[in-house]
Parts: structure tokens; sequence; C-alpha cells
């Protein structure tokens, strides 16, 4: 028994590759990074889109370089990218061609007359050609104006312009995968991939990648952002007392009860007594951390007299007028008051202007 030769085995089955290979290829050229392999899952669904009066903005080659064709003349060779890739047939079953397509002009008065022309191996050939190259390879499959051919797979229309260019729209359709096998759970690319989906919409953030709204692109970063700061919290009229003939008491400001000082921290405030008698006249600040403002211990405290750069624990006015500018930093309390005893003829003037921080 005499064997074949090794070369001659390698030679067979390069035959039978190329016989297979170009049964799963076709109407590819080859296997490309530009040109993968075409395989149809049926381990998972899709749903058919319907795109209505797309924009098609033509471009053609401008000296090797594409450019906007808008306003070329009758007779120039055009291309257009349209949004989708894998346009469909009538019958929304499968990609198309030009005997059986969903695609279609609506205006149609740049391109008119569809060439049934079946040479996707011959525009797959070109992947390697420049701008000037492609669309020379074109113009020989067109012979008059208004003549166009629509790539299919990869969603591009070519044609010979048949009036001064302008833009058109067209409809067609294409299919959309279903993500997890349910029709209830479409991959919307419009919404996904054409708009930052908050992290707060209905659909489940986890499932895909969200486009932080804070995200600086700059920077490739996420930039942080504080909702209702601390330093915003501040109270320009804490305890705002402006009153006259107040008498001895003793009288509480804004009540007895005090106010809160949740949220807040430290607290300063101006103002001043004005006695024209020879009465003595006290302002001083007390503090609680008893939740019973009614019956619980007040407590008289030190501020921080910012006129005469001292610690006090209160004002005092006798038939004169005293100026108060005074601060309490980290008044950690549950609640503080003014307390003032006025003089026995009731005959002065209390101005209270207080404000209080978070920080």
């Amino acid at each position: 028994m005499i064997l074949d030769s090794p070369l001659k085995q390698i030679r067979e089955i390069y035959s039978l590759i190329k016989i297979n290979m170009g049964q799963l290829l076709g109407d590819q050229a080859d296997v490309t990074s530009r040109s993968p392999l075409k395989v149809k899952r049926v381990d998972d669904a899709s749903v058919v889109e319907d795109v209505s009066a797309e924009t098609v903005t033509f471009q053609y080659d401008n000296s090797g370089a594409l450019a906007s064709a808008t306003g070329q003349a009758a007779g120039t060779m055009i291309y257009a990218k349209l949004d989708y890739d894998g346009l469909l047939n009538s019958f929304k079953d499968k990609v198309g061609d030009m005997k059986d397509s969903s695609f279609e002009f609506v205006t149609g008065t740049v391109l008119t007359t569809a060439l049934a022309l079946d040479i996707e191996i011959e525009v797959d050939k070109w992947r390697r050609m420049t701008v000037t190259e492609k669309f020379a390879e074109m113009a020989k499959w067109m012979k008059t104006n208004g003549q166009y051919w629509v790539d299919h797979a990869d969603g591009a229309v070519w044609g010979l312009a048949a009036a001064n260019v302008a833009d058109d729209t067209a409809n067609y359709s294409y299919k959309s995968p279903i993500s997890g096998g349910s029709g209830g759970d479409k991959v919307d690319l419009i919404k996904i991939g054409g708009t930052s989906v908050d992290l707060g919409q209905e659909a489940a953030a986890s499932s895909f990648p969200v486009v932080s709204p804070n995200y600086d692109a700059a920077t490739d970063s996420d930039k942080a952002s504080e909702v209702s700061p601390l330093d915003s919290h501040y109270e320009n009229s804490f305890v705002d007392v402006d009153t006259t003939n107040v008498g001895a008491g003793p009288t509480y400001y804004p009540a007895s009860t005090g106010v809160s000082m949740d949220t807040l921290k430290s607290m300063s405030f101006s103002g001043k007594i004005i006695e024209g008698d020879a009465e003595l006249n006290t302002l001083t600040v007390e503090v609680t951390n008893d939740e019973d403002t009614t019956s619980g211990d007040w407590q008289q405290i030190y501020f921080f007299d910012n006129l005469s750069n001292a610690w006090v624990n209160s004002y005092t006015c006798n038939g004169t007028t005293t100026q108060m500018a005074a601060s309490l930093d980290n008044l950690d309390f549950r609640y503080v008051r003014f307390k003032f005893v006025g003089g026995a003829s009731a005959t002065n003037t209390l101005i209270i202007k207080a404000r209080a921080v978070p920080l």
C-alpha cells in the first residue's frame, strides 16, 4: 500500500477547509478584525426596532478625507453611515439586501434609484483601501445619477447624487437583543448608550454600566457633591430682639424654654442696652441639656466679649449705653437662652441679634 505524501494530505485538508469556510462566510471575503465571523445566536431572543425618519447626512471624498457633501453638485459620489447596522429585510426576520430590504428614503430626491447589486464580498475586500480608492471602486458600479446601494450589514449608503446634495431622511428596521432571554428585559441601546442613566431610575442600575452624573471626563474621576452641606445651615435670625421698656422680670429670649441647638454648634450675638436712669440692667446667657426645659436646671455661662477681648459672664448697663458683640464657639448644649433683668422704671431699650452656625 502506497501512502499519500504528507504534502498531498495537507493540500486536501486545506481544500476542505476552504470549502467549509466559504459556506460559513457567505457574503464575506474573509474573517478579519474589521469583518469578524458572523454567528447567529439561538440561545437568546431579539426584538425588531423600527427607525422612522432618521436624518441621513452625506459625505464625499475631499482629497482623501471624508467631508460634508452638502451643496455638492449632481454626479458626486456620496456616502452616509446610518445610526444602526444589520438592516433587516421586509420580513424583518433576517439581514436584508438590495432585493429585499426594509430601508427606504423618505424624500428620495438626492438618491432615487436602488441598485440590486450583490457586491458585499467586493466591498468587504476594500478594508485596506484608502478613502479615495474606496470611492473609486464604488464609482465603477454607479453609472447613472441617482443610483445608490445600501450596505445592510454595516449600515451604510453609497450613491451617485441626482441633484445638489442635501440631507435626506430614511426608514428602516434592525434587531435589538434581549438581555436575559426575557421579553421584559430588552436592552435599550438608545437609553443606555445614548443617554446617561441616573442611579435612581426604575431600571436596575447594577445590571448595566451607569454613567455617574458627577463624572468629570477631563480628570477621569467622579466629583463628590454634598447634598444640603452643613455650612449652609446657618441661622442669621437665631434670636432677634428689638424691644423697649423691659421690667425687672427676669425676661427670657427667645422664650423661657430657650431655643434648640440641634444641628448648630456655635453662636454669636451683637446689640446694645440703653438705660437713661441710674438703674442696673443685666444680660446673661444660660444653657441646659435637660429635656425638660421648663423645670430643668439652667446654668449661666461665660462668653467671649469681642469688644474687650476678654471672657465675661454678663453685660451690664447703668444710666448709659452698653454695646455688645460676643461669640460662643463650640456651644455644644441642647438649649440656650438669654436672660435679661431690667431696671425698676422699665425705661430701657434692648437689642439682641444672634446668629448660629453648625461648624
